[in-house]
């Protein structure tokens, strides 16, 4: 898989901006693995950050939810609630970053 330290996985996936299938599932898995070994806390902190990104979900509006709005809003990022999850949303990044490269 990639690492962070190491050569990375790249996606050779058509369209990396899709539903992945199940090849480029294994792929982000084992990038995800290899983050989760340098730091073992990420565990706890993504279950965190799911958490409040799915808790945006508006049930009047349809709107919100698990929409990775933690990832891709600064402003939801800044609110004082999600202060403490700089060290996932910053994983979720950098393989992000690895993804789309």
């Amino acid at each position: 898989g990639g690492s962070p330290s190491g050569s990375p996985t790249r996606c050779i996936c058509e369209d990396p901006s899709t539903i992945p299938d199940k090849c480029e599932v294994g792929i982000l898995i084992d990038i995800m693995e290899d983050f989760f070994a340098g730091d073992k806390a990420l565990f706890g902190q993504f279950s965190r950050a799911a958490f409040h990104d799915a808790g945006t979900f508006n049930q009047n509006t349809g709107e919100g939810g698990a929409n990775g709005c933690l990832l891709n809003d600064p402003a939801m990022r800044l609110m004082p609630e999600n202060s403490f999850l700089d060290a996932p949303l910053n994983t979720l990044q950098a393989i992000k970053d690895l993804w789309h490269d």
